[in-house]
């Protein structure tokens, strides 16, 4: 574990995501992959963009923090569950 001043851990970030799940919860582990989805096309929009939208907002990546609040019942689960996202989420 490695403990960091919040200002610090959460960079420029001006909106921040606290996410709350569980390697247990099918609705959890549903959704997960949606927000890693949407996570990295608010973020990079570049990366993902689509050839055909005419709006230049489209390509402006969002200053944006995802916190992954665990209710994970053992550091086995959290670190699959925790596994699937992107490196730059805190915990």
């Amino acid at each position: 574990i490695i403990t960091v001043p919040l200002q610090e851990a959460l960079g420029n970030s001006e909106f921040i995501a606290l996410y709350f799940g569980a390697q247990w919860s099918s609705v959890s582990t549903s959704f997960t992959p949606q927000l890693v989805d949407f996570y990295q096309q608010a973020t990079n929009p570049s990366s993902t963009s689509n050839s055909g939208s005419s709006s230049s907002n489209k390509n402006t990546a969002i200053p944006l923090a995802v916190v992954y609040i665990s209710s994970d019942q053992s550091q086995q689960e959290f670190e699959q569950h925790f596994g699937i996202m992107p490196s730059s989420w805190l915990t």
